[in-house]
Parts: C-alpha cells; structure tokens; sequence
C-alpha cells in the first residue's frame, strides 16, 4: 500500500501541473455531477420507505445507514443502489480534489 502510495506520487513529479489541474476538475465535476444526484435519489427512498413503516426519526439524514436494518429486501433493493453510486461519485470527487491538491503542489514547488 505505501508502495503505490509513494509509486502514485512520484508519477505525479513527471505531470505537468496544469494536467493534474484539468483532471482533477474533471474527477470533481465527474463525482459532483454523479454522486449529488445519487445522494439525493438514496435520501428521497429511504424517507419513503421508512415513512411506509411510520418510523423516521428526527435527523435521519445525518447518519442514515444505521436505519438500513430496518428495511427489508425488497426496500433494501431499491435504496442500496443509488446509495452506492452516490458513494461512488463522492470517492471520485474526492479523488479529484486529492489530485488537485498534488497539481497546487507541483505548481508551487515549480513543477513540470
């Protein structure tokens, strides 16, 4: 893990800055763009499935996944979905700003 950690790191040396910038405003926009709306879908279905039942409890939305034992398959069918593609869209944004701030390193440091 370090070793690709420390190898990813040392890639970056030979990129230019301004690439490093446009890909990860591409990463954030991408993972933004994906993940927000996904997030949103997650949120709207677990409301609804958890006011079918008559249980939502004050800020729910907060730290959801706790009430996913609440669920059934069925409902679990339809919430897990959009819940795991807005996490995916977040891990992309968040690799993105990484990657950004790699490109304001090298940059500053006078980089490529």
């Amino acid at each position: 893990m370090l070793l690709a950690l420390v190898g990813g790191l040392a890639a970056f040396a030979w990129v230019p800055w301004f690439v490093l910038m446009q890909v990860a405003l591409a990463c954030a926009v991408l993972g933004l763009g994906v993940g927000v709306p996904g997030a949103l879908v997650y949120h709207v279905r677990l409301r609804r499935c958890l006011l079918e039942q008559g249980a939502l409890p004050p800020a729910w939305w907060v730290h959801p996944f706790p009430l996913h034992h609440r669920l059934d398959a069925p409902q679990l069918d339809r919430v897990l979905p959009p819940c795991w593609i807005g996490a995916a869209g977040g891990a992309v944004a968040f690799f993105g700003c990484l990657v950004g701030g790699v490109g304001v390193l090298s940059a500053w440091l006078g980089g490529v």
